[in-house]
């Protein structure tokens, strides 16, 4: 059963088309994700699927995203940020302290404050984070590394209960073990979650996706090429583009 699905999705600027004719079902309980050279509008791609594209910039979007058989067009936005969240390459912890970071959204949804203690504390058990940032709550985020800042804020969306979690090269400025506690991380959460992450590190991808969706840059426009299970992708790619691709990544 998918989680999402992209009908005929196209995106463009007045003198641009970033992407055209995508359409792409993203079953549930999944790690998949977006690769291929920069520029072929992953990164626009990814952040059309919660409608923030089309909410904050002067990208105009055709086709559709549905969410349960929904246009994501007519979900309220609050609510649909919530349900779809966003992780960014550059970690964004918010500028207050730790506590704070989960108090501030929490606040948004009208959660009841009596049950904000346990909610942190569970969001940072998730991601690891816990017994590293237990003493200092009331601390500024910004005192954090960079990998417990992307683990922080990933541990803040999870505060909000998303039901799917869209991620633009989250490891990208980590060091090689924050990486892989991140990459162990997402392959827990898809027990209960649906990824949608890009990635330029093919073998991030190979170890931790179950499908792989291959952006080209082709007739002045991103397009997807090829959108498989991950082994057969890599051991077996349908287009010459993507084989030469995977041939001169390191793998």
């Amino acid at each position: 059963m998918s989680t999402l699905i992209c009908e005929r999705l196209s995106a463009s600027t007045k003198n641009k088309v970033i992407f055209h004719d995508i359409s792409i079902n993203f079953p549930k309980n999944k790690i998949h994700c977006l690769i291929g050279p920069s520029g072929c509008g992953k990164s626009t791609f990814l952040l059309s699927l919660n409608g923030l594209i089309e909410a904050h910039t002067n990208i105009k979007m055709r086709g559709r995203v549905l969410y349960q058989s929904k246009d994501i067009r007519e979900f309220d936005p609050i609510n649909l940020k919530r349900t779809i969240a966003t992780i960014f390459q550059e970690p964004s912890p918010l500028p207050f302290s730790i506590k704070k970071n989960f108090e501030l959204p929490l606040s948004e949804i009208n959660q009841n404050k009596k049950e904000y203690e346990e909610i942190i504390f569970n969001s940072l058990q998730k991601v690891g984070l816990w017994n590293e940032v237990k003493d200092m709550l009331n601390q500024s985020a910004f005192h954090l590394s960079g990998g417990q800042k992307q683990r922080l804020c990933l541990a803040r969306s999870l505060a909000l209960e998303p039901e799917i979690i869209l991620l633009d090269e989250p490891t990208s400025a980590l060091d090689p073990q924050s990486t892989l506690v991140i990459e162990d991380l997402l392959k827990e959460l898809k027990r209960t979650k649906t990824i949608i992450m890009v990635t330029h590190n093919l073998p991030q991808a190979k170890r931790i996706s179950d499908t792989v969706a291959f952006f080209w840059w082709e007739q002045c426009c991103g397009r997807v090429l090829e959108h498989m299970n991950t082994d057969i992708f890599f051991s077996a790619p349908t287009t010459e583009q993507a084989l030469d691709y995977i041939n001169t990544q390191r793998l």
